[in-house]
């Protein structure tokens, strides 16, 4: 079997398995609901590898009443969520954005960051890593430009405030942290949060501690190494 070959299959049983677990939630009995997955499977256009992750682990999430769930705003809404438990140890590449909390514009977060941006599952966790990078940015108190980066990143879970591990220059945040996300009407998209806030090593006087929201998306596998 080809490499692609032996992805496609294990994305097929990931997705068989999430449906399953999602029928059998519905009160449907565990031999109809093996049936009508394979039949869903069967009948279904041949999809593309993302999507077939996507919607397994949307299943699974759905499926699952050990995680906690709640329903806000048209908005349903994941805590703890373990990936390790989903997904075969590796590495996978993310789409990481970081927007304004009074709106959707992009944060100066953004530019923090190096584009080597991945989740790690290995012994049991999932994480996310960042790898921060140099910026030059204007001072907000003086007329020239200073450079700097970041220099720590807190958040909140609940009520306590964390800051995630700082190695070598990459941000190693757990994925369990982030409140992952489904949309009324987008069945499809699932899409972690997390408010942060930050630091810059140019000082206080020059770049005053600020805060955004990180969105995360999971892609596949092949995630380019640090």
């Amino acid at each position: 079997m080809t490499s692609l070959g032996a992805e496609f299959y294990m994305w097929c049983r990931l997705w068989e398995k999430g449906i399953h677990v999602w029928y059998q939630t519905m009160g449907i009995s565990e031999t109809d609901a093996r049936n009508v997955t394979r039949d869903l499977l069967a009948r279904a256009p041949v999809p593309v590898l993302d999507m077939m992750m996507n919607q397994g682990i949307i299943c699974l999430l759905r499926g699952n009443r050990r995680i906690s769930s709640s329903e806000r705003d048209g908005c349903l809404e994941f805590r703890n969520v373990e990936f390790a438990n989903m997904l075969p140890e590796g590495r996978y590449s993310v789409y990481v954005t970081f927007r304004k909390l009074d709106g959707n514009e992009p944060s100066m977060a953004e530019s923090a960051f190096g584009q080597t941006r991945m989740m790690v599952i290995e012994a049991g966790r999932s994480e996310l890593r960042l790898q921060r990078q140099m910026i030059l940015h204007h001072s907000m108190t003086e007329d020239y430009d200073v450079r700097g980066q970041m220099k720590s990143l807190e958040y909140e879970v609940g009520t306590r405030t964390r800051k995630p591990k700082i190695q070598d220059d990459i941000v190693r945040i757990p994925m369990k942290d982030m409140i992952w996300k489904i949309w009324e009407g987008n069945d499809s998209s699932l899409v972690g949060e997390l408010e942060v806030s930050f630091s810059c090593t140019a000082g206080e006087q020059h770049m005053p501690r600020a805060s955004a929201m990180m969105c995360v998306k999971i892609q596949r596998t092949n995630a380019a190494f640090f």
